[in-house]
């Protein structure tokens, strides 16, 4: 799905020593994707176009796991931080509603893609982002064995008779003895972007019923 040379060539190592250095910009906001795996928990953090950093943690239970998520975001303050909601997920996203002032966005990527003539979920959809970018080789990644070989591995399909888009289950990928959880917990920071125009859009819908409402009350 992903060529291991469109990968390569957005190594962050590699594309300072090729002056191709990439640099967030002054107001792109840190973005935080948590994927959880049924012993740990991955925890990336992407500013812009540039991921730096990308931590695994084990975890007995989803409160410990809470502890690492919200001690990583009081020292990064992430603008937002997206959780996979399905599984443990789930229990997660509700400790940290209670617990974390960064806005948490659970991602439940079995859901309907917001492109569904196109892909088949929307996990689907958000690694098709993900491959657009490297095609562009609009990221700059650190030097992560794990994450290069997860980026660069996975496969996907297309539907008989719907076309659309299909990536290779997670479960497929735990029987084959593989784990995309680092590449998955990128794929999670793309839906920042879609979740912050839905705001927008909201904020502006309430703006112009409460000028509407107060004109008619004057």
């Amino acid at each position: 799905m992903i060529p291991f040379e469109w990968v390569d060539d957005c190594i962050e190592d590699k594309r300072k020593a090729e002056g191709r250095e990439i640099i967030p910009l002054d107001n792109d906001r840190v973005v935080m994707g948590v994927d959880v795996e049924s012993n740990s928990g991955i925890i990336l953090l992407r500013r812009g176009c540039s991921i730096e950093s990308i931590r695994e943690f084990p975890y007995t239970d989803t409160e410990q796991l809470a502890d690492w998520v919200i001690r990583i975001a009081l020292d990064e303050e992430p603008y937002a931080i997206m959780i996979d909601g399905l599984g443990v997920g789930y229990g997660l996203t509700a400790k940290l509603n209670k617990r974390c002032s960064s806005d948490i966005i659970e991602v439940i990527v079995n859901h309907a893609a917001n492109e569904s003539e196109t892909y088949y979920q929307l996990r689907d959809e958000l690694w098709w982002r993900v491959r657009e970018k490297f095609e562009r080789r609009a990221y700059s990644i650190p030097n992560d064995d794990d994450l290069i070989a997860q980026l660069t591995t996975i496969k996907y399909d297309i539907i008989e008779n719907t076309g659309k888009i299909k990536i290779e289950s997670k479960k497929k990928l735990h029987r084959e003895g593989k784990s995309p959880h680092k590449a998955d917990a990128l794929c999670l920071t793309e839906y920042f972007e879609d979740e912050l125009i839905r705001n927008y859009k909201t904020q502006r819908v309430n703006w112009r019923e409460k000028i509407y409402s107060d004109w008619r009350i004057g």
